[in-house]
């Protein structure tokens, strides 16, 4: 009995001293958890005008250190002075540097030259052992969102935020801006899924981050190439497009991303697909809003919103304008992905086409756009090239432009050729010629040597023929898609053999390896800190090499397979 009493005692005084211990505990907690030694390790990417640096609320331009497998690396942009490195830290104990002591916010020469070299840091009874890399001479772009992390937008794509960036030029001292981007959000498909995230940006005013001609816009993006090993098959297919002078193709540029002071990797900033800027046609959605009272999201979502041939959806908006003609810009997608559009239709053959613009389509629109692709679509899959109206397919696409964009994804051997990504145009008849485009060209990460197979095609293999074979995609028919179905025509066949032996191949030939090796060249600094940030299945290097040698490879193949 007595031991029960002393036990009871030992644990009343047990439980007393934790609600002592709960009540001791600060009411304001601040929003971050103190770690053993050193609590804050940041560092300066670019001299600071700051008088005091707050490391709770710390400004864009400071980079923390990042813990990986146990090591502590600070991935540094190019604009970092790495001879003068000014370092801000928060700990209980002195900090040395290999014994000499580093001081918080006063420049230290400690870590010059010891690029990629372990080096020992200790506080008290705390080692860390640090590794400092460097980023290659490319821009460098910071990021600061509204609520300080990514969570919710990592949770919900079209979550927005508003965001504080600073973007410093590849020279590391021009600053190409300094404000606010009024909505921060998620983008992508099968690369939102990814661990390393893509987002769009739009900015408050109109700026060029891009540092050429013509390229204001407010509208940008930034992707993660996350699905490609290399870091560069997107860049590679966005130069050849402004190489080869495709129509309405994006500029892109590579950049080191920092955000909410954490490195996130390598980047390629690029335009966005938008009618107001990069493809600059008519636009019927906001001419279509002046003719009604109200904004054109405001009325009803009708029509046949299944997945099913024939069918159309669009909104219950009472008045067109006299054209309707166009301008339509319209994307070829995937089924799973048609149900989250608002306006569209399902072909006779299932092909489902969204309508980018205009996003918000009257009936009058749809049934007119709806039918000029069926009765397109009819002449195209017929073995003569007409239809049942006696109108040939020539009579509503633009020829060369669809030949140049089939012989540009046949040599890229793009997975998602005619089946995702691939946007065509049409102008409205009293401004163009009333026929369809493809234009732009867009979404190159599985390009080049991709190791997937898809309609029984081996993409890694650059000895094959793919896009000419593909066909729509989860089709229980096994229908063909449209560039498939045009290839039987000895005309389409004849204008895209000529385009590649007189225009694309030679070019090619001459100039894609030295862009590519310049390039790799050109990010090298950078995509070795992406391999470590992220762990890409393969080395850069390495994946380059793949990238290289189906390039050789498929141009040879091509002009055995289209010599005349």
């Amino acid at each position: 009995m007595k031991k029960v009493k002393i036990i009871m005692s030992c644990f009343v005084l047990f439980l007393a001293f934790l609600i002592l211990l709960f009540l001791l505990q600060p009411t304001d907690t601040p929003n971050y958890e103190p770690g053993p030694g050193i609590s804050h390790f940041y560092v300066e990417s670019a001299p600071s005008s700051e008088e005091r640096v707050d490391l709770q609320n710390p400004s864009p331009y400071l980079i923390s250190w990042l813990e990986i497998n146990g090591i502590h690396y600070l991935m540094l942009p190019n604009s970092a002075d790495v001879n003068q490195l000014v370092v801000h830290f928060q700990a209980d104990d002195p900090v040395f540097v290999e014994g000499v002591e580093l001081f918080s916010g006063v420049a230290t020469d400690l870590f010059a030259n010891r690029s990629n070299t372990p080096i020992l840091l200790t506080s008290g009874d705390y080692q860390y052992h640090v590794v400092v890399m460097e980023g290659s001479e490319i821009a460098t772009l910071f990021i600061q969102t509204e609520s300080g992390h990514l969570e919710n937008i990592h949770e919900d794509q079209d979550y927005r935020e508003t965001a504080q960036l600073l973007m410093i030029d590849e020279d590391g001292e021009t600053i190409l801006f300094d404000g606010e981007a009024d909505r921060f959000n998620g983008r992508g498909n099968s690369t939102w899924l990814q661990d390393k995230r893509p987002y769009n940006i739009r900015l408050t005013e109109s700026t060029n981050l891009l540092g050429v001609e013509g390229a204001d816009h407010r509208h940008w993006a930034l992707l993660a190439d996350a699905m490609d090993s290399s870091r560069i098959r997107n860049t590679t297919a966005h130069h050849l497009a402004q190489d080869l002078n495709l129509e309405a193709a994006v500029r892109v540029r590579p950049v080191d991303v920092y955000i909410n002071n954490e490195y996130m990797g390598l980047y390629l900033l690029t335009e966005r697909v938008r009618i107001d800027t990069i493809l600059p046609i008519t636009d019927l959605e906001e001419i279509t809003e002046t003719v009604n009272e109200r904004p054109l999201s405001e009325f009803d979502h009708v029509g046949n919103l299944a997945f099913e041939p024939g069918a159309r959806r669009y909104f219950d908006i009472p008045f067109d304008p006299p054209d309707i003609t166009g301008g339509y810009f319209l994307e070829w997608q995937l089924e799973g992905r048609y149900a989250a559009q608002p306006s569209g239709f399902v072909t006779e053959r299932s092909q489902a086409v969204v309508l980018r613009a205009p996003t918000h389509a009257t009936q009058a629109q749809m049934d007119y756009i709806s039918t000029f692709i069926q009765e397109m679509e009819d002449a195209i899959y017929s073995p003569t090239g007409y239809n049942d109206l006696g109108r040939h397919f020539t009579a509503y696409i633009d020829l060369r432009s669809i030949a140049q964009m089939y012989v540009f994804h046949e040599f890229l051997m793009n997975v998602d050729a005619g089946a995702t990504s691939f946007f065509f145009y049409k102008e409205s008849d009293l401004v163009g010629d009333g026929l369809l485009r493809a234009a732009p060209p867009w979404d190159f990460d599985l390009t080049l040597g991709v190791g997937w197979t898809r309609d029984g095609v081996d993409l890694s293999n650059p000895e094959l023929f793919y896009v000419n074979q593909g066909r729509i995609s989860w089709n229980p028919d096994y229908t063909p898609h449209i560039l498939t179905a045009l290839w039987q025509h000895e005309e389409f066949r004849e204008m895209a053999m000529t385009i590649w032996n007189e225009e694309f191949g030679p070019f090619i030939e001459a100039n894609l390896v030295n862009d590519v090796r310049e390039h790799e060249r050109r990010i090298q600094d950078s995509a070795q800190m992406e391999w470590i940030r992220w762990s890409p299945s393969v080395p850069h290097h390495q994946a380059v090499d793949r990238v290289i040698d189906f390039i050789e490879r498929r141009i040879q193949f091509l002009n055995r397979e289209w010599s005349h």
